[in-house]
């Protein structure tokens, strides 16, 4: 299932207002081929070859991105579970830019196979929640033609309004 809310349609890619790089830079814009771009400090906005890590801040927008947990259900099944992806995204999958790690396609390259890291920090009402760690699970699964995928589930039997998700493509020498 895809995150619902700000984080926009399935199959689509993330939208760039929502992102921002290692160095704190808003991203501006993607490109027609998918690339994203960030704004310097000063204003001018950029389109960098490679992107290793991203933040990606979920708000709400009346839309939680995570609904309650759904037991039973594979993951990626159901409205408790975001899927992200770094190939062309499906239905129930929202897309990272194309010059995320080594690119589309490229998960798998000569260099050795990377990995995709992801952590993700819920926003709970913690009034409500009152145990609210360890709410959301992320797993990942192994490079498939190429492409990276990564779930986030919701495990907290709360509805989760906001997420902070920190994606990170690790090379192969990096443990």
């Amino acid at each position: 299932m895809a995150f619902a809310g700000s984080i926009g349609p399935s199959a689509a890619l993330i939208p760039f207002a929502l992102i921002k790089n290692s160095q704190g830079e808003q991203a501006a814009s993607y490109d027609a081929a998918g690339r994203i771009a960030f704004t310097r400090a000063g204003g001018q906005v950029y389109t960098p070859d490679r992107v290793d890590t991203l933040f990606i801040a979920i708000a709400t927008d009346q839309t939680p991105p995570l609904g309650i947990t759904v037991t039973g259900l594979p993951l990626g099944a159901s409205a408790d579970t975001g899927l992200l992806v770094t190939g062309v995204p499906a239905a129930n999958e929202n897309g990272l830019p194309t010059n995320f790690g080594p690119g589309r396609g490229r998960w798998d390259g000569p260099t050795g196979q990377s990995r995709l890291r992801v952590t993700a920090e819920a926003i709970v009402d913690v009034t409500v929640v009152a145990n609210a760690a360890g709410a959301l699970a992320v797993s990942t699964g192994p490079v498939s033609a190429g492409n990276a995928r990564a779930g986030v589930r919701n495990y907290s039997g709360e509805v989760v309004d906001s997420i902070l998700l920190i994606v990170e493509c690790l090379h192969s020498v990096q443990g």
